[in-house]
C-alpha cells in the first residue's frame, strides 16, 4: 500500500459532504456492538499481480509517505509512449477560480510538463496541494490524483480533487470535485478488491457547524471509474491513523475500518469513540458494524440500552439499565433542564441528574423483568427503588410509575396497556414545571425521552419459537 501525507487544514466549519466523489447519507441499521474490539493491525501486502504505484508528498507534508512493497520515491520517470512528450511547459500564474485551474493544469501536462515541476510551480504559486499516482486499470499507464486548496477571495477557499487520465496522447480529467468547506489528510493507494489493479483513496472530510470524516475510493471497473466510497457519514477523530483496510473475514476483499468520533453539532451529546467497519458489497463499502467505546457518561449507558431494546436484545438492555443505575461515573445533566441560577430564579428545584437518570434505569430495568415474567428479579428491583428514592426525593416520580406497570401488567398480561397507564399517569401528575420529561434530553444524536409517552419502554417479547 502505498500512502502520500498532507498536514491537515481546517479553516471553516460545516457539515459532511464528497471528496474525490460524492458520498454520503445515511445506511439502514447496521449491526451495534457497545464496547470497541480491537482490530489486529498489520501491513497489507500487494496482490502478486497489483501494478506499481507512486505517491509524493508535497514540501507542505507534515509527514513521510509509509514505505510500501507497491510504492517509490518518486514518479516513473520512463517517457510513455501513449502519453505526449516530455518537454518544458510553460508555468502559469495563480489560477483565478477552478476552472482556471484544471485548465491551466492540463495545458501544462499536455504541453509535456512533468509532474514533479507542476508540483514545484505550486509550491511557488503556494497552493496547498498533494498527489499521487497509480496505475489503476492495467494498461501500465499511471492515473494521477491531485488535491489543491486555492484562495478565491479574502473569504473563501476551494478546494478541488483532480483524477488525471492519460490515453490517446493527451490527459483528460474523467473524476473532478470540488468544495468550499473540505479538508485532505492523504492519499493512498491499495488493491482493495484483489482483481490486480490498484484503487486510489482519499482520507479527508469537511468541517463547520459539525466536522466529519470521508474515505473516497476510486476504482476502475467495466472500462469506467467507478466509486467504491462509503455512502455513510462519521465524525472526526485525532488519530493520524484512523483509516486501514483488511480482509477480516477472509473473503477476498479487504473491509475498511475507520475510527471515528461520533458527529459533534450545536445540539449533540458530548463525542463518544466509535469504530466502523464497512464491507465491500456491490460495488460500494456498506457499513457492517458499529463498535461503541466504553461509556463514560451514564446517560450513554442509557443509550447503550436504548439500541439493545431496539435490537431487541432484552438480556443486553436489562445489563446496560443496571450498570446506569448503579457505577460510580460521570452523569450529565439534560439540556432541556434549565441551569440552577435559571431554576432559582424561577422558584424551581434544581435538576438532580444522578439521581433521575439511575431512578429512570431502575424503572426500565424492572419493567423489562416483568414482562419477561422474571418476578423475582422484578420484585427486587422495585424494593431497590422504593428503598432508594423514598417521597419526597428526587427521581421518587419512578416508584409509583413502576407499581403502576405492575399492577396492570400483573392483571392484563399486555405491554401495551401498562405502558398506557403510566403514560396517563405521567401526563396527569408530572407535567408542572419542572416537567419529569425536563430531564431526559442530552441532544439529538442519542436516546432521548422529551414527551409522557416516551418514558415506558417499547419492545417486542421474544416468542416461543425464538432462540
Amino acid at each position: 500500500m502505498a500512502i502520500c501525507r498532507l498536514g491537515k487544514k481546517i479553516t471553516f466549519l460545516f457539515i459532511f459532504s464528497v471528496i474525490l466523489v460524492a458520498c454520503g447519507g445515511t445506511q439502514s441499521t447496521p449491526t451495534v456492538s457497545s464496547e470497541i474490539v480491537e482490530i489486529p493491525t498489520h501491513t497489507p501486502q500487494p496482490a502478486a499481480t497489483a501494478k506499481m504505484a507512486t505517491a509524493v508528498p508535497t514540501q507542505t507534508a507534515t509527514s513521510s509517505p509509509t514505505p510500501s512493497p507497491t510504492a517509490t520515491s518518486s514518479p516513473t520517470t520512463t517517457p510513455d509512449p501513449t502519453c505526449p512528450e516530455p518537454g518544458s511547459a510553460a508555468p502559469f500564474t495563480y489560477p483565478a477560480d477552478t476552472t482556471e485551474l484544471q485548465a491551466s493544469i492540463l495545458a501544462y501536462i499536455n504541453a509535456g510538463g512533468q509532474w514533479e515541476d507542476l508540483m514545484a510551480l505550486l509550491d511557488e504559486l503556494e497552493i496547498e496541494h498533494d498527489w499521487i499516482q497509480a496505475d489503476m486499470n492495467g494498461d501500465e499507464v499511471m492515473e494521477t490524483a491531485v488535491f489543491a486548496d486555492i484562495t478565491i477571495d479574502e473569504y473563501t477557499n476551494i478546494q478541488v480533487w483532480l483524477l488525471l487520465q492519460c490515453q490517446s496522447r493527451e490527459f483528460t480529467i474523467p473524476k473532478y470535485s470540488e468544495s468550499n468547506y473540505g479538508f485532505h489528510d492523504y492519499f493512498e493507494t491499495d488493491d482493495l478488491d484483489q482483481d490486480g489493479n490498484l484503487e486510489i483513496i482519499d482520507v479527508g472530510g469537511h468541517a463547520g457547524s459539525a466536522c466529519s470524516s470521508s474515505v473516497s475510493i476510486l476504482s476502475w471497473k467495466n472500462r469506467e471509474f467507478i466509486n467504491y466510497s462509503p455512502d455513510y457519514s462519521v465524525g472526526c477523530s485525532n488519530e493520524e491513523d484512523r483509516v486501514f483496510f483488511q480482509d477480516i473475514n477472509n473473503d477476498g476483499k479487504k473491509e475498511l475500518i475507520l475510527s471515528s468520533w461520533t458527529i459533534v453539532h450545536a445540539d449533540h451529546a458530548p463525542p463518544r469513540d466509535l469504530k466502523y467497519i464497512f464491507e465491500l458489497v456491490d460495488d460500494q463499502y456498506t457499513l457492517l458494524e458499529t463498535q461503541y467505546a466504553l461509556a463514560e457518561y451514564r446517560f450513554q449507558l442509557l443509550d447503550d440500552a436504548q439500541r439493545a431494546l431496539d435490537a431487541g436484545d432484552l438480556s443486553k438492555a436489562i445489563t446496560f439499565y443496571n450498570q446506569a443505575a448503579h457505577e460510580d461515573m460521570a452523569t450529565l445533566k439534560s439540556y432541556f433542564f434549565p441551569s440552577p441560577e435559571i431554576a432559582k430564579e424561577r422558584g424551581e428545584e434544581p435538576d438532580y441528574p444522578d439521581a433521575y437518570q439511575k431512578s429512570f434505569a431502575l424503572f426500565r430495568q424492572a419493567v423489562i423483568q416483568l414482562a419477561l415474567e422474571n418476578n423475582d428479579d422484578a420484585n427486587n428491583t422495585l424494593t431497590e427503588l422504593i428503598a432508594t428514592y423514598p417521597e419526597d426525593q428526587p427521581g421518587h416520580e419512578f416508584v409509583p410509575l413502576t407499581q403502576i406497570f405492575f399492577d396492570t401488567f400483573t392483571d392484563e398480561k399486555d405491554l401495551a396497556k401498562a405502558c398506557a397507564k403510566v403514560t396517563e399517569f405521567v401526563s396527569e401528575n408530572y407535567t408542572d414545571r419542572p416537567k419529569l420529561t425536563s430531564h431526559f434530553y442530552w441532544g439529538s444524536n442519542v436516546a432521548f425521552y422529551h414527551t409522557p409517552d416516551s418514558l415506558c419502554p417499547s419492545f417486542t417479547l421474544p416468542t416461543e419459537n425464538d432462540p
